[in-house]
């Protein structure tokens, strides 16, 4: 099925990209043929949350680049693992942009519940060995 294409892709984007732009943009070429046009909107509405995390991300770049780059770096490999425990970490690297970071985090998070909750309406499970949720 094609959720579980999608699902299947998704799950190696965070870790295996260097920045939240990154993540955005392997987001965006993943080919939605097939999905369910509520599927398809929901992870619209998930790629639209990874973009806050890019404009943070920005203002990091703009306040320090040799810092940023691997901060986010570090960020993107332990988010999917643990989220929460990555988002401490940068917030601790970056107190300015707390804020922003708790903000777009959230985003993430709930565009994530949503769209993995119409995934299951067309019997089809996020399997992801992670504290995501």
């Amino acid at each position: 099925m094609a959720i579980k294409s999608v699902y299947s892709l998704d799950a190696k984007i965070c870790r295996n990209s260097r920045s939240a732009a990154e993540a955005v943009a392997k987001m965006q070429s993943i080919r939605l043929t097939g999905c369910p046009p509520a599927f398809a909107d929901a992870y619209a509405e998930y790629i639209k949350a990874w973009e806050k995390m890019t404009a943070v991300e920005k203002k990091m770049y703009d306040a320090n680049m040799q810092k940023a780059t691997p901060d986010m770096e570090s960020f993107m490999s332990s988010y999917s693992d643990n989220p929460v425990k990555a988002v401490v970490a940068l917030k601790k690297q970056w107190p300015a942009l707390s804020t922003d970071i708790d903000n777009a985090n959230a985003a993430i998070q709930k565009a994530f519940a949503a769209f993995t909750s119409v995934g299951a309406r067309y019997d089809v499970v996020y399997n992801k060995e992670s504290s995501f949720l």
